[in-house]
């Protein structure tokens, strides 16, 4: 529970909000407890025949108080929307920052799907559970210890009777605490696999539309919904078995103290009014019992959320150095060679030679020898995992962070550029934001984007994912992307798979302004392009040539 809770309050950024929304529960709480016991005066004035103004002031009484618990209430439900969406968004901040940094071994059939619900339950469920048990305890705890302090003082056979049902509802929660836990953690993970499948469907729309695969979709969501019903089946029965035991339980409580109670007014140790106390704050302490038994439940599921996040970040991040190179004039590699994780398939084969500013490499060969895979590497995108040795300017590349050499001298153009959601501009700045817009616009019509940047083309809005632009387009603006970045160092992926004649045409223009100045290393199937370039590194199995 303690590092729960201590993982939790690391989230809550504004400790002063959570403080005012503590105390307004707490004030709350009082609020309540003060009501039952002014109920009983007012019953034990009518009784006595005192005048009806003492009881009509205490009746004003308890209406103000009842009016302040709820002005208090709806200034607590705001306090809390606050500080419920901010710590929520911090746990899930932290979480996907750190899986973004994870060695690629991790990404190994990763599924964004699942992830994202099972983050975004983890997360939201953790927050909403510590922020109603910081307060819940509080307000319940007060409000049952002020409940036994007031009984106690009219009568301590009816506050021994009220305590009875305390423990005696707690002691349920000992029994079913293990079997909640587990059924909890279950019906978690069967509903996030259930959910990436479900995401799924709609995610490869286009591919079940274009192969009618529609009985196969189908079958598919069947599949994962089995196992989702029958963990929530499993979960809910235990869940309700322990409400129905505790709820046995309080019912034979309230019974006997309510005839505890009656006894008392009978025998005259008791005012009669005080029986309408009594009952009130057995409600009053009724619920706060049940709360505190829920509490047991949903600390269970709790842990589950905590269990998952701590995982995650026991994780270790990938390795990274501490040097940030601001240039790069030179990257040799010696004896290089590179396995995916899980496979036993060597790939590049020991490659050794030096790659040096001003000129054009080409990265040619089969499907499946490694050519995107060298990029990857090269860039520092699976540091400590490849074999023999690889250098920036001389400095290994152990030796430096390869997320400040991405963001820096490294400019990526990929084979499958994504477009964020904003301006074609935005989208353009995305590496560089502080690029200059003329600059863009005359990279654009360089690279054939004219007609796209004509007019105010540039504030044109893109949608995530493919912008809305054609295949074409979209290599075209990753290319522009990159070179207002300056790098030093170029690698691309196929940039003209997607390109026609023209655009093949006006890309070969353009790599000839490329060279002088950079590093640029070119993977393409595309025998005229590779003819451009100075030198030809050849993949071809384990083994690569120049």
């Amino acid at each position: 529970m303690k590092d729960l809770l201590s993982f939790c309050w690391k989230s809550v950024a504004d400790r002063s909000l959570l403080v005012r929304y503590v105390l307004c529960c707490l004030l709350q709480a009082l609020l309540a407890v003060a009501t039952p016991f002014l109920v009983g005066d007012v019953i034990n004035l009518l009784v006595s025949g005192a005048p009806v103004v003492g009881a009509a002031l205490l009746c004003g009484l308890v209406t103000v108080l009842g009016g302040s618990a709820a002005v208090v209430s709806y200034r607590g439900t705001l306090l809390y929307t606050l500080l419920q969406a901010d710590s929520s968004f911090r746990l899930d901040l932290d979480a996907t920052r750190h899986i973004q940094r994870l060695p690629a071994s991790f990404f190994q059939g990763f599924d964004a799907g699942f992830w994202r619900k099972r983050l975004n339950a983890d997360t939201n469920d953790l927050t909403i559970f510590f922020l109603q048990s910081v307060t819940g305890l509080l307000e319940n705890g007060a409000s049952l210890l002020l409940s036994l302090g007031v009984l106690l003082a009219v009568d301590w056979r009816i506050a021994l009777a009220c305590a009875g049902l305390a423990v005696a509802t707690e002691g349920m929660y000992a029994v079913f605490a293990d079997r909640i836990h587990a059924a909890s953690s279950e019906f978690q993970d069967d509903l996030s696999r259930g959910a990436a499948c479900m995401l799924a469907q709609l995610r490869d729309v286009a591919f079940i539309r274009r192969h009618a695969l529609f009985g196969w979709s189908e079958e598919r969501m069947r599949e994962s919904y089995g196992p989702v019903r029958e963990s929530m089946y499993r979960l809910n029965r235990t869940g309700a078995r322990y409400t129905l035991a505790s709820d046995l339980v309080r019912a034979a409580a309230v019974g006997l103290t309510l005839w505890v109670a009656a006894a008392e007014a009978a025998a005259g140790r008791m005012e009669v009014g005080y029986v309408a106390t009594a009952y009130g704050y057995l409600t009053t302490m009724t619920e706060a019992v049940r709360y505190l038994a829920g509490f047991g439940y949903s600390y269970q599921s709790a842990r589950v959320n905590y269990g998952h996040l701590r995982d995650l970040a026991d994780v270790p991040e990938e390795p990274r150095g501490e040097a940030a190179p601001a240039h790069v004039g030179q990257v040799s590699v010696e004896g290089l060679c590179y396995s995916h994780p899980g496979s036993d398939r060597v790939l590049f084969g020991g490659l050794t030679r030096t790659f040096e500013r001003g000129r054009v490499y080409g990265v040619a060969g089969p499907n499946g020898c490694g050519k995107s895979t060298l990029l990857d590497v090269l860039a520092g995108m699976v540091p400590g995992t490849h074999g023999g040795t690889m250098s920036y300017d001389g400095a290994p590349l152990g030796s430096l962070d390869q997320y400040a050499l991405r963001a820096g001298p490294v400019a990526f153009v990929e084979q499958d550029p994504i477009m964020v959601e904003g301006t074609l501009l935005e989208n353009l700045h995305l590496l560089a934001p502080q690029a200059d817009r003329d600059e863009a616009v005359t990279l654009c019509r360089k690279a054939g984007l004219g007609a796209l940047v004509k007019g105010d083309g540039l504030d044109r809005p893109l949608r995530s994912g493919d912008g809305g632009l054609s295949g074409g387009e979209r290599q075209k603006v990753a290319v522009v992307r990159a070179l207002l970045k300056h790098p030093d160092l170029l690698p691309m992926d196929e940039p003209t798979a997607a390109l026609d004649t023209d655009g093949r045409r006006d890309f070969a223009a353009l790599l000839e302004r490329l060279r002088p100045g950079r590093i640029v290393m070119v993977v393409t199937h595309d025998e005229e392009l590779l003819a451009l370039c100075d030198e030809v590194v050849r993949l071809e199995g384990q083994e690569a040539h120049t």
